[in-house]
């Protein structure tokens, strides 16, 4: 089978060794990874519909909605680093790049924008004539139903076979979130937008990391463990398809 891979750098194995990665270690199959690390949803997007040609099933694995694109900036961005200036963290003027995020994420309908980008994605994504496998790397919640998918993210799914288990639920997540050298904009809009207990649905997200779980690297990337667990789950669900 030939396979095209995309997403962000869980897949594309930041930290790992190329060979290690969880695409290289699917067996039998013709697998070609375009994955690029800091990707967000579009880009992602972007780079499918640029290479799906001739593949029998596409994988992608969907990052953060949070790492937004906006007419002047050309790259994604977490959430968390909207608010700060790299050359300034401690406060003052932000770049006029850094404003623009700031303005975006104050903005009242910005959640659902960010949800309806995500949903026209997913969609022009669908409709590509060949199998698609959707799975989310953060657990955002998927926007449109979709004929294959992963009903755990691969940040859970580690975190699970590390012994850890997620109380709390969240739209969606990255990390940072609880990073105290940002401003007032990501309270302001979580407390918003997300249910009351989003603190601790973030600390239980970064817990298995700031733990040592095997499965993670220190950055919270998965780990060659985890990219070797991570494939097992990726092939027995493509058998299933």
């Amino acid at each position: 089978m030939r396979i095209l891979v995309a997403g962000d750098s869980w897949t594309a194995g930041y930290g790992v060794d190329e060979k290690d990665r969880w695409s290289s270690r699917l067996i039998g199959h013709d697998v070609t990874n375009i994955a690029i690390s800091g990707s967000g949803n579009a880009m992602i997007e972007r780079e499918i519909l640029k290479n799906w040609d001739y593949h029998d099933l596409i994988i992608v694995g969907w990052s953060s909605v949070s790492r937004v694109y906006l007419d002047s900036t050309p790259r994604p961005t977490r959430m968390i680093e909207i608010v700060m200036d790299e050359n300034n963290k401690a406060g003052g003027d932000v770049s006029e790049n850094l404003q623009a995020r700031v303005d975006f994420f104050e903005a009242d309908n910005s959640f659902e924008k960010m949800f309806y980008d995500f949903k026209k994605q997913i969609k022009n994504i669908e409709t590509l004539p060949c199998n698609v496998l959707h799975f989310t790397v953060f657990g955002d919640k998927l926007p449109v139903k979709v004929k294959h998918k992963l009903d755990i993210s691969y940040l859970e799914f580690l975190a699970n076979l590390g012994g850890y288990n997620f109380l709390y639920d969240l739209p969606f997540f990255e990390y940072g979130f609880l990073n105290n050298d940002v401003n007032g904009v990501i309270e302001k809009f979580c407390d918003t937008h997300f249910p009351k207990d989003w603190k601790y649905a973030c600390y239980e997200r970064e817990l298995p990391v700031l733990d040592g779980c095997k499965y993670f690297l220190m950055c919270g990337h998965p780990s060659e463990l985890g990219h070797k667990e991570w494939s097992a789950k990726i092939e027995q669900t493509i058998h299933t398809l």
